[in-house]
């Protein structure tokens, strides 16, 4: 590395040290929330951890605003554990969670938050499902897994997705995989129902799975970090980053959003210093 580089690379790291901890501005200054939390983990390579390393992290649904944000050796229930306990340092009012499946995530949010409803992604349903019956490389239950899917795409009441699935269990009550994925639904039942109760809740983690393409859009180039330290400090700034820029291509009941930025919309009144903060453009 010439004079030049190490100069530049000085000069970054030390406008990246300088960005405000992003979890501690939504602790000291966010209080509009709409208690509808997306949470999901995306793994980083970091040097020294061979499977990566999992940052995850929340966003509050109709804001789009990322508030808190956490880099974990794994997706454990102690990382876990540890992310809601800043979630409920921020007194966050979580009504509704809508994550995948993993049990670690229930568990941790039912430790500080035993009333929260919980609705499972149903593309990370249906993916499971696909995968357990294979169907992309073998045709033979295409025709149930068609069926199945389409109960998840139904916009209709309760009762009639209940009368549906009873009438497939009917029809598909011989072959013992589609038995063990009824199972499994039906264990899974208060989960998947949410977004049919409560109509304003999404039935996807689609929105935080943009955020993710995003996020590795950007890790592309990059290639992994040398320590979680450096790690820590990008992932950090990048954050704040995109609670400082402003939306542009928000549609259909997002379009609000356009021309603003997120920390805007969940930032107490009272608080107007945090728009004088510097936005700092994170580079590649």
């Amino acid at each position: 590395m010439n004079i030049d580089k190490i100069t530049l690379y000085r000069k970054i790291e030390k406008t990246l040290h300088k960005v405000p901890n992003s979890n501690h501005i939504s602790e000291i200054v966010c209080k509009n929330f709409c208690h509808i939390l997306l949470v999901d983990a995306k793994y980083i390579h970091v040097k020294g951890y061979d499977k990566g390393t999992a940052f995850i992290y929340c966003i509050d649904y109709y804001s789009h605003d990322i508030l808190i944000n956490l880099l974990a050796p794994s997706e454990s229930y102690a990382a876990y554990l540890s992310f809601f306990s800043k979630v409920k340092a921020m007194n966050y009012p979580l009504e509704f969670l809508v994550c995948d499946g993993l049990e670690h995530i229930i568990e941790a949010c039912r430790y500080y938050y035993p009333n929260t409803k919980i609705q499972l992604c149903l593309n990370h349903i249906k993916e499971g499902i696909r995968r357990i019956l294979k169907v992309r490389s073998d045709g033979t239950h295409k025709a149930f897994f068609t069926r199945l899917a389409f109960a998840f795409e139904l916009k209709h009441h309760l009762r009639d997705y209940y009368s549906y699935i009873r009438k497939l269990i009917r029809e598909y009550s011989i072959n013992p995989i589609h038995i063990s994925i009824f199972s499994e639904i039906v264990k899974k039942d208060k989960y998947l129902i949410i977004h049919i109760i409560f109509p304003h809740v999404p039935a996807t983690n689609n929105l935080i799975e943009a955020f993710n393409s995003h996020l590795e859009a950007r890790l592309k180039s990059i290639r992994g970090f040398q320590s979680r330290e450096s790690a820590e400090i990008w992932l950090n700034a990048y954050v704040m980053n995109r609670r400082l820029s402003k939306f542009t291509n928000c549609t259909d009941k997002f379009k609000y959003l356009n021309g603003t930025i997120s920390l805007a919309h969940t930032a107490m009144y009272d608080a107007p210093k945090i728009f004088l903060l510097k936005k700092v453009n994170v580079k590649d």
